[in-house]
């Protein structure tokens, strides 16, 4: 199958730093389920006008990070261990078969960032610094759905998966069952056969880590 062109990095506005700072502490449990993120405040904070802040609260609101209520404003994302189950149960289906087409369509140059972003992610494992280890863990994944080449699954799995690490994440951090090293073994096999091209393997790989994250739940 012909390999896709790797998207490219675009330039970061203020829109694009206040959404990716303020992932970064949603994803990391700052900001913790349910907790308010204002707007006014938040203009403060980063010494702009409300427009970036707004589009920014916009384009977290479409990864599934935060919700908007009608004269409330922006929240972190808060669901249901119902909730929670359901969006597992949905991953389970299209993410392995997303990856199965990133395996198969994989560019020279999205190996190489693949590889970059692994780095990342494992560095912070290794270092056991859980914020970083979210966030990174989120951008490795990112990465591969958007090097699918198919820019809806990647927007599903975006709002499904987000709200997954914004609360599942808190949950599996509250009980204390991350393991680190479990975690880098899993995604060092992924990325191997990511990388070989191998999309059954792949897409076994990613069922298995999707599952062992559900099962890490609470049962509603």
């Amino acid at each position: 199958m012909a390999h896709l062109a790797t998207p490219k990095p675009k330039a970061k506005s203020f829109r694009d730093e206040i959404a990716a700072a303020l992932e970064r502490e949603i994803v990391s449990g700052l900001h913790t389920p349910g907790s308010r993120l204002v707007e006014r405040d938040l203009t403060i904070r980063f010494g702009v006008s409300s427009i970036p802040v707004r589009e920014a609260l916009q384009d977290l609101e479409g990864r599934g990070l935060v919700s908007r209520r009608v004269n409330c404003g922006y929240s972190v994302i808060d669901l249901s261990l119902e909730e929670l189950h359901s969006i597992c149960q949905l991953r389970r289906i299209l993410e392995p078969e997303v990856v199965r087409w990133t395996a198969l369509r994989l560019s020279d140059e999205g190996a190489s960032l693949l590889r970059e972003q692994h780095d990342r992610f494992a560095s912070a494992a290794a270092s056991n610094n859980l914020p970083d280890f979210f966030h990174e863990d989120l951008q490795f994944h990112r990465l591969i759905w958007e090097l699918s080449g198919n820019r809806y699954a990647a927007r599903a799995l975006q709002a499904a998966v987000g709200s997954l690490f914004a609360c599942g994440m808190n949950q599996a951090r509250e009980r204390g069952v991350i393991r680190f090293e479990t975690e880098i073994r899993k995604h060092d096999k992924l990325l191997r056969q990511i990388l070989r091209r191998d999309g059954e393997a792949a897409a076994a790989t990613l069922l298995a880590i999707a599952d062992h994250f559900q099962n890490s739940l609470p049962r509603p």
